[in-house]
Parts: C-alpha cells; sequence; structure tokens
C-alpha cells in the first residue's frame, strides 16, 4: 500500500498563487506538487491552479506527518471539525502551540496505485467513503481516483477517540514488533493499554500498558514498542487503545 511517509502540507490557495510559490513557501517542487494532485489533462490545463484549491504539497521536512498550512482561513473549531476530534485534542498534538504556524492534524497521505478506487481506498483504512470524501471532494484532480489513475495524493483522517489521539504512522502500514506507538490521551482515561487482533479474532498481543508521560494542560502523552505474543494468522487485523474508563480507539493494521 503506498502510504507516503514523508512530510506533506495541506494548503488553500489563494487568486495570487502559483505553484513556483506555493513550492519556494513550503519547501517543496512545483512539479511535485502538481503530479501528486494531477494538475495536468485532463482535469486541468497543465500547473494551474486557482484560488481556493486544496493541495496536497510534499516537502523535504525532515518530520513525518501531515500539516494544515499556516490555516488563517480555518478558526481552530473548524479545522478540528474537518478531522471529527476536539478543539482541545488538536491543539494537544500541536503541544498547545498553534496560532501562526502549520496545524499538525491527524491523518496521512495515501498515493494511488492502479485501479484503485475511492471504496477500495476506503477499505484498507478501514473507514467509510464519506470519511474521505469530506476531505477530497473540492481537490482538482479527485476525480482522478475512481478513474484508475495512480499517483494521485488521497488525504487520509486517521480517526480519534472521545479521550485518545493515535499520532503514529503505524495506521494502514504494515505492522511489524518494535514499531512505536505513540500519541496523546486525556488524563482522565486513566490506565491505558493496547491490544492487537487479527482478522480470525485471535489475540496477537493481549493488553500491555502504554506509558503515559508529560503532560500539556487536560492532555497528556503515551507511546510504548509493539511485541507480538503470537504470529498473525491474517494479513490484517485491528489495534485498539483500551482506556481504564472503558473508552476504546481501533484502527485496522496489516502485518508483514
Amino acid at each position: 500500500m503506498a502510504i507516503f511517509h514523508g512530510s506533506a502540507i495541506i494548503v488553500r490557495a489563494n487568486k495570487s498563487d502559483t505553484l513556483y510559490h506555493i513550492a519556494r513557501k513550503l519547501g517543496s517542487n512545483p512539479e511535485w506538487i502538481e503530479r501528486v494532485n494531477h494538475l495536468h489533462r485532463p482535469f486541468r490545463e497543465p500547473g494551474v491552479i486557482f484560488g481556493g484549491d486544496i493541495l496536497v504539497v510534499p516537502t523535504i521536512l525532515k518530520q513525518q506527518g501531515v500539516s494544515l498550512a499556516n490555516p488563517s482561513f480555518l478558526s481552530l473549531e473548524l479545522a478540528a471539525s474537518m478531522f471529527n476530534m476536539e478543539k482541545e485534542a488538536l491543539k494537544s498534538i500541536n503541544s498547545g502551540n498553534w496560532e501562526d504556524r502549520d496545524l499538525k492534524v491527524p491523518a496521512l497521505i495515501y498515493m494511488t496505485e492502479l485501479s484503485d478506487t475511492l471504496e477500495g481506498i476506503a477499505l484498507r483504512f478501514g473507514l467509510n467513503k464519506e470519511e474521505i470524501l469530506s476531505l477530497n471532494k473540492d481537490r482538482p484532480g479527485f476525480s482522478a481516483v475512481n478513474a484508475g489513475l495512480p499517483g494521485y495524493a488521497v488525504i487520509v483522517p486517521v480517526p480519534c477517540g472521545e479521550l485518545v489521539v493515535l499520532e503514529s504512522t503505524v495506521i494502514g502500514s504494515k505492522l511489524r514488533e518494535y514499531a512505536v506507538i505513540y500519541g496523546k490521551a486525556k488524563r482522565d482515561a486513566g490506565r491505558l493499554v493496547y491490544r492487537i487482533t487479527d482478522d480470525n479474532g485471535e489475540l496477537i498481543t493481549s493488553d500491555r500498558e502504554l506509558v503515559t508521560g508529560q503532560e500539556n494542560g487536560n492532555w497528556q502523552s503515551f507511546g510504548a514498542e509493539i511485541y507480538f505474543d503470537r504470529k498473525p494468522s491474517t494479513h490484517s487485523g485491528i489495534l485498539s487503545i483500551l482506556a481504564e474508563n472503558g473508552k476504546s480507539l481501533s484502527h485496522k493494521v496489516y502485518f508483514l
């Protein structure tokens, strides 16, 4: 599965923007932006963008992850609602510092492969297609997804729980032992554990505690290395984060 593991920024183009201007400002390359947004025929005249276009911009930054480019066009409330999460949770994964800077969001970028469809991509990530469509429907070239054309950058939301936000990049990737999972949880979540089951319902990892760390307001960080108690009997399964108060968050994962 072609998940982009580098740094990507989601930007809303201004009327005066060009690909060169956006690339220079965000540390990218005009050809990269054109390619992953399919800014070419039959979707657009090559390289043409309009004010209001939502673009995925691959960057040369060292850190991995997806951000909104200094989203002055969005309030924090609207940015949080885009990703179906609480405002305080979004502030938490940005270490409480979000004004006048790029805003880290719970999402990943999936690069389409030949014959991908929106329904198929949603199935891979354990989502429904409306969740993906809501983040991509107004983007140039998005019709390429159901046209079976490869190389288009689809914004995929990483589901957030009421008490837990998983930030690591294991979602949709092939999970291996000793991979690190990490994120943020509300302090009143209590003790946190993770559990992994395969698609046959067999426990691959019985409940193991997640170590909590530095607090930021009402939220605290957590993390752990993944260990397997047994070999998976299927190619995919579910990673669950369970809070002491009974709330849980589950993500579809794949095994090597």
